[in-house]
Order: structure tokens, then sequence, then C-alpha cells
């Protein structure tokens, strides 16, 4: 779990995955409903209600503490997975067994009348960390719950799904979210666990994967960029690229990866919700730039088709454009990839999202190119995402 924007916190959910592609098993430990139960004396209660009580204290105008109630709350996210899947069944992989859980799904609801509630969750994960010795009352007040209630894998057993967030991770030096805990929701036993390396090794913000080999690592440097003034400088300059609409206006998170010495540089509304992230190595290569900006007509109208029935023409059209944008802001890129698919079409009155990837030439390579691009009818491009370092 090594990607760290807030606003998409959501999706490291599903994510997560990835991370684990390579285990026997989806937890470090499992239990059945039921099997793994939490008990709690009065002392037990006091000594948890206060590291509740003081983490709340403490997080209180955090980004961390308000992205958790706000735009990554569950009611938030179960309506983004409406929009991504009208039809509420689960979404998840076929290709990877493991021996504890299965394949995996993922789909998120809304609590039943049988759940316990989303604090009660917190409390049992605090006693339960306490209990197996995994984190200290010390270590525990400086995380906030970032939850999901996942519906995906056994519907009649949801799970709450737990990310803890270091919400002063740059002043407390604690990792940003080395913990994942699931509990059903319905008895309030342990599901799962999981803790990461970063936990014990690494106490420093870390966005990328030290593990993994990507694109932007195999592209010519433009710029040295040395501090946050200049960061934030050059994810102006990007913007200004993608397209001419005027920069979001916001508050700004920048956050120096020390692992590969990038930079992450996001713009947050007033509910910490996500407008604009660029990401870029410091010397200037862009991993991944972001306009996040909603699109109300795109959700509620849109009408998604198969890549394949967008005309030849307009294809061509959009691919000069896209490529000598390419040559502009990633020199050399096209030359490592597959031609660009266009996956899918989103159409929405007179403009077409074109969701649009290129597999990589070289086959150790991570993740390949990923673009999101509007077509208006006019013919001329906006980008809106880009990214040649993990998810696009």
């Amino acid at each position: 779990m090594k990607k760290r924007h807030v606003a998409i916190l959501t999706m490291l959910l599903i994510l997560v995955v990835c991370s684990v592609a390579e285990a026997e098993n989806f937890w470090q430990m499992y239990w059945k409903p039921g099997e793994c139960k939490v008990s709690f004396t009065p002392e037990d209660d006091a000594l948890v209600t206060g590291i509740l009580e003081e983490a709340k204290a403490r997080s209180e105008g955090t980004i961390q503490r308000r992205a958790a109630d706000e735009s990554e709350s569950v009611e938030a996210q179960y309506e983004r997975f409406l929009e991504m899947n009208p039809e509420g069944t689960p979404m998840g992989s076929d290709e990877i067994m493991f021996d504890d859980i299965g394949y995996y799904q993922w789909a998120v609801g809304l609590p039943d009348e049988q759940s316990i509630s989303r604090d009660e969750a917190w409390r049992i994960m605090v006693k339960f960390m306490l209990d197996q010795q995994i984190a200290t009352k010390e270590i525990l007040i400086h995380y906030y719950p970032q939850v999901a209630y996942e519906t995906g894998n056994d519907p009649e057993n949801p799970v709450w799904r737990i990310l803890p967030l270091c919400y002063d991770y740059q002043e407390s030096g604690l990792p940003f979210s080395p913990y994942e805990i699931a509990i059903y929701a319905h008895d309030g036993s342990i599901c799962g666990y999981r803790v990461s390396e970063e936990s014990s090794e690494d106490e420093s913000y870390q966005w990328s994967d030290p593990n993994g080999k990507y694109l932007s690592a195999m592209l010519s440097p433009v710029r040295d960029i040395r501090d946050e003034e200049e960061a934030a400088a050059y994810a102006k300059e990007l913007w200004q690229m993608m397209n001419a609409n005027p920069l979001p206006e916001g508050e700004w998170e920048i956050l120096l990866d020390q692992h590969d010495n990038s930079w992450h540089c996001s713009v947050y509304d007033e509910h910490m919700v996500g407008l604009y992230g660029a990401s870029f190595l410091n010397n200037g290569v862009i991993q991944q730039i972001l306009d996040s900006v909603p699109d109300p007509a795109r959700d509620t109208e849109g009408v998604r088709k198969a890549g394949s029935e967008l005309e030849a023409e307009k294809w061509e059209q959009a691919k000069e454009q896209i490529s000598k944008w390419l040559n502009k802001a990633a020199p050399g890129i096209l030359n490592l990839v597959e031609p660009m698919i266009v996956d899918s079409v989103i159409e929405v009155a007179d403009k077409q999202y074109l969701v649009i990837h290129a597999d990589p030439l070289d086959s150790e390579i991570t993740s390949g190119l990923n673009l999101v691009v509007i077509l208006y009818a006019d013919g001329h491009c906006d980008i809106k995402e880009y990214s040649c370092y993990g998810a696009g």
C-alpha cells in the first residue's frame, strides 16, 4: 500500500490486491466469522475510550481526518461505487486465487441494522491491536481510521475494512498507513489483518514501490526540482499543459517521497475532495497528472461504449494530438510502449471521454501508459489524466 493520495484512498482498498498478488494469502492472518472475538473488561473499555478520544482531538482539522469523514465517508464511497458500477455487482479479479478468501471481489454498501457502528469497529480494532501487540497506545493515538463497508466477498457477512492513517506523519515520523484490519460487521469478530514491512523498516513518506520498475525511470531528465516552492510552480505549469481551464483553487498538499526523490502535489476543495494531482521525479519527469474536477454531466448523463465503437477518423484526429502532447510532456515514452488502444468511450453532450492505455514493450515494466482524454465536437483534445506510473 504505497500510493498515498488521500482523495483516492477508496481505490487503495481495491488496489491492495496488487500488493499481495504473489502471496498465497490475502490476509496475514485470517478467521471465519466468530472465530476471533475481542473482549473488553471495564479497564480495557476505559483505555480504548481514552485512545479514541485523544486521536479524535489530535486529528481535528487535519487533511486525513477531513477526508475520512467527508470525501471518503462510507456514504461517499457507496455513491462512487454505484457511479462506476450502476448494477451494484461486485468488481474483482478471477485471476488471483487466495488460499484464505478465494477470489477477491470488491463491493461497498451501507451498514444494515445488524451491523455494529463504524466507531465500534474502530474500538474493536484498537483493542485487537493492543492485544496482539501490533501497536501501543502511544502509537495508536496518532492514527485516524479510513473505513469501508465491504460486501463483495461474502454478502451475508459484510466487513468493516479499516485503514488507519497517520494524520501527523510528517511531525511524528510514523508510517502513513502500515496497518489494515477487517472486522465482521454483524458479530464484531476479526476477519483478518495485515501489517506492512513499512511499519518496522521504513518510517518516511513513501508513494512509490521500491520493487517496481516503471516507465518514468526510463525517461530523460527535464529539470531539477529542489524544494516545495519549485514543486508547486512545476505542478502549476503541468496543469496549463493539460488544458486551458483555470487551475482549481483550494488547499495544497506537497509531499516528498525520499525513496525515489519524487514530489506529490495535490489540490483539495473545502470538503477534501481532490481537484488536481501531480506527481513527478525531482528531475522533472512526470509520473502522473490528474484533473479530477468533477463533471456532473458525465456521471449522470454519460453513455459508456466500447473503444471499438469510436469512429476511426475521430481516433486518428485525437491520436495525432495526444502523440504531440506526449512528445512534449514525456519525450521518448511512445518508443517504450505498444500502440495506444482506446478501452472505452464515455459520450457526454458535445464531448467524448476516451479511456486509453498502451502496454510496455518491456515485460518487466510494472505498469504501462494510461490516459483519459476529452475529445470535443470541434476536434480538439484536453488531457484529463496521464500516468506512466501505477494506476492511471
